[in-house]
């Protein structure tokens, strides 16, 4: 395997056992980019839709995992410690009735549903929405419920389901970097395309959203690319992920592959994909095409990269590293076995 910075990351990680919020971290700083943030800021808080609700469970959980006081003091009256909480908490009776067994959450919102169905305090007719000064029965409640959950968090069986989410994160991208060694063992130089594809807000139907044509619509360009027609004529492979966001909801990351020895122009073949990606979609389709801002990323992975241009494959290891850890950015799927990483075939050439 062609190592490069991120493979040692990887070895230090096995060292001290790094979580993969901390190995993202470590290659941030590496590549001297802004992480991310993981809480709220920016994310809108009320009136959104099922699944961003889906998404707040997940952030929210993720918030009190590392609280280490409680939400309210209670010491002479009642007076809230995190603002946060307290917002919300207000969305806590939609969350509960947005409850369907249809899907499989991911584990952080399985353990809220789990840990708030079985709570044995009633919390939704007394003590919402919370105000800044609450009564000391509805204090103690929110303290213990808050204090339930952290203790879910802590459980062995809570632990395992989030080390096997990681570790599938990791066989994700081991198995996306062996594709790309692959592809440059094949190709001297290949012409690198970096694309988000997604629908309009409208365009599904149900609970999901969008999720389910957005995921067949994509099946169509997928075809294409296995027969090499059109656009696609002298690609080489691809490799692609789904993920939910606030803003763009759900939508696919994708990384192709072109023959550099037939293709130069990505900005050109980048337009080619776009046309046929509304055509398929039939004017529903948006995308994000990086080509067109290609000079404003602090480590350029697209355009024609050499077999042997270290720089340009190790930012392009960190791309493919940064769409394949996203696994623990959709906090549900319609079943256990939905695939969420898809890439081409490793077919060697006849000799």
């Amino acid at each position: 395997m062609y190592r490069t910075m991120i493979h040692e990351v990887f070895d230090e990680a096995e060292r001290d056992c790094l979580s993969l919020k901390g190995i993202y971290d470590k290659l941030n700083s590496i590549h001297q980019l802004k992480a991310r943030s993981e809480m709220l800021d920016g994310i809108p808080e009320l009136w959104t839709d099922w699944s961003d609700r889906v998404l707040q469970i997940e952030r929210f959980m993720l918030y009190i995992e590392k609280l280490d006081v409680f939400p309210h003091v209670i010491d002479d009256g009642t007076q809230v410690n995190f603002a946060y909480i307290i917002r919300m908490m207000e969305l806590w009776n939609i969350w509960v009735s947005d409850f369907s067994s249809a899907f499989y959450y991911s584990p952080y919102v399985e353990q809220f549903y789990q840990t708030t169905i079985s709570f044995p305090e009633a919390i939704e007719s007394r003590c919402l929405p919370l105000t800044e000064r609450s009564g000391e029965d509805i204090a103690r409640t929110v303290n213990n419920y808050i204090t339930t959950l952290q203790d879910a968090m802590r459980s062995r069986a809570f632990k395992e389901k989030i080390r096997h989410r990681d570790d599938h994160s990791r066989r994700m991208f081991i198995s996306a970097i062996e594709y790309l060694d692959f592809l440059f063992n094949q190709h001297k130089r290949m012409v690198v395309l970096r694309m988000d594809f997604y629908l309009a807000a409208d365009a599904g139907i149900g609970l999901a959203g969008p999720l389910v044509p957005l995921l067949e619509y994509f099946g169509c360009l997928r075809e294409d690319m296995k027969r090499r027609v059109g656009v696609f004529q002298h690609l080489t492979g691809y490799i692609a992920h789904v993920e939910y966001g606030y803003q763009k909801k759900h939508h696919i990351h994708a990384i192709f592959f072109f023959d550099g020895d037939k293709v130069r122009n990505d900005y050109a073949l980048s337009q080619l994909i776009v046309q046929r990606w509304v055509e398929i979609t039939r004017g529903s389709g948006h995308y994000f095409n990086t080509q067109e801002k290609a000079g404003q990323y602090a480590c350029p992975a697209i355009g024609m990269v050499h077999r042997d241009d270290r720089e340009k494959r190790q930012c392009l290891i960190y791309v493919i590293w940064y769409i394949t850890k996203l696994d623990q950015f959709l906090p549900y799927k319609y079943s256990d076995k939905q695939r969420l990483l898809f890439r081409g075939e490793i077919k060697h050439k006849n000799n």
